[in-house]
């Protein structure tokens, strides 16, 4: 069932507003029911406690009330990393580490955290500039940082 014109709703700026609105709300109600039943638990983030027993000034019970704002923030924001490296590289990531590739062979692995791969791409176009054919590794380079992708190599990065 369509309601009203689905076109208008889709570039309707009160909707999109209203839907990120509602969506940021069921986000904050989730988060603060994953840190009630974390600090029910007694699981303790001790980075967070210390830092909730210095604003609360020592107070036991107010550095518990700090505590779990703290603890939500910081759901929050694991969410928001999970989320993050769960979506695809976008083409701007694959051109910028194309292009790190094609000026310094190396540097797009490097910034993908392919350290290994990196240093054999540095390694062989300082050989091959020496007979004159670097170009043909700052080639390959490009590409290689341009097709690689985490999921599909190392689920884990």
């Amino acid at each position: 069932m369509v309601i009203g014109n689905q076109k208008r709703d889709m570039v309707d700026p009160t909707k999109i507003l209203k839907d990120r609105a509602v969506f940021e709300r069921k986000i904050d109600e989730a988060a603060h029911e994953i840190a009630l039943e974390e600090f029910r638990t007694g699981a303790v983030r001790n980075g967070l406690m210390g830092k909730a027993v210095i604003e609360a000034g020592g107070n036991e019970d107010k550095a518990k009330a700090v505590y779990l704002q703290l603890l939500v923030a910081s759901i929050k924001d694991d969410m928001y990393i999970a989320h993050r490296l769960a979506q695809p590289k976008g083409d701007s990531e694959v051109l910028t580490r194309a292009i790190c590739s094609l000026f310094v062979p190396g540097l797009g692995q490097w910034l993908q955290r392919r350290n290994s791969t990196a240093m054999w791409h540095i390694g062989l176009a300082l050989v091959s500039w020496t007979l004159l054919l670097g170009w043909i590794v700052h080639l390959w380079s490009m590409f290689d940082a341009a097709k690689y992708e985490r999921n599909a190599h190392n689920p884990s990065r």
